[in-house]
């Protein structure tokens, strides 16, 4: 009997220690897992304030299970409201990312196009400076030109006047060479055209159609005399008479008779004696 109650009371013993050892671990375990439910539930809360969910503001909400689930499911509600709107703002965020680089490459390509337009126009400015320079000095150069004009112009009015005023010199001078010629005609006795020595030839040096009359180039010392008469021809072809009006030394002048005058006279024509001693 002795044996059994100390054995009784040994198990009692054993199951005593067994007892307060597992109370001392569970109430580590209670308090570490109160400790962990208690973070928990300010974590919560914390969520809640952040997704600004004003049904749970506190942690007294979340002691009793009877309490705490309507906030909770509240809060998950609005979590995933929150969490749609978020997924929303994200695809909002990456469309405006999307256009915000659209919109950087636009704006490169704009950037090289004011590059190359500020390029165009610094190199039009210069054309313009340019154009510009040459036009100031055309207008320096035109307004030399007038002026060289009006002076070349003033020079030309100066020789037409002085030209008037020989012809008008000229006039009186044929005038007086006409009125001396009728004299002289009138005080000599009528005579026939001089004769020439033998061989006498020459060639017409110029011609002048205005005045009727042509240049020879033998003269005086040729043989030639004022009032004689020489054919002039071409090769074989007969083209006119001449009337030897002034002799020079080496050159004559010679009035050309229109009745006789068969073709054109050009320079280099032949001019023959009509008649000689």
């Amino acid at each position: 009997m002795s044996k059994v109650l100390r054995t009784f009371i040994i198990l009692t013993m054993l199951v005593s220690i067994t007892a307060l050892v597992l109370g001392y671990l569970l109430s580590e375990q209670r308090n570490a897992l109160k400790t962990r439910i208690q973070k928990l539930e300010k974590n919560t809360v914390q969520v809640a304030k952040n997704l600004r969910h004003e049904d749970l503001n506190s942690t007294k909400q979340l002691k009793f299970y009877e309490v705490m689930d309507r906030p909770l499911k509240k809060l998950m509600v609005h979590s995933e409201n929150m969490y749609i709107e978020l997924q929303d703002t994200k695809q909002e965020l990456d469309n405006k990312n999307l256009e915000l680089t659209q919109t950087k490459e636009t704006l490169v390509h704009k950037e090289q196009a004011l590059t190359e337009t500020l390029a165009t126009v610094q190199s039009l400015e210069e054309t313009l400076s340019q154009t510009q320079t040459d036009l100031s000095q055309a207008q320096v150069a035109t307004e030399t030109a007038q002026v060289e004009k009006q002076e070349l112009e003033d020079h030309i009015t100066d020789l037409r006047t002085q030209l008037a005023e020989s012809e008008d010199k000229t006039l009186e001078l044929e005038e007086q060479v006409t009125q001396l010629d009728d004299l002289v005609e009138r005080l000599s006795p009528a005579r026939g055209p001089k004769e020439l020595k033998e061989g006498v030839s020459g060639t017409i040096r110029a011609i002048s159609p205005d005045w009727n009359f042509v240049v020879l180039d033998i003269g005086r010392k040729n043989g030639l005399v004022p009032e004689a008469e020489m054919m002039i021809h071409r090769e074989d072809r007969l083209v006119g008479k001449i009337k030897i009006a002034s002799v020079e030394d080496e050159m004559a002048v010679a009035d050309v008779l229109p009745n006789w005058e068969q073709m054109p006279i050009e320079k280099g024509d032949r001019v023959l004696a009509v008649n000689f001693r």
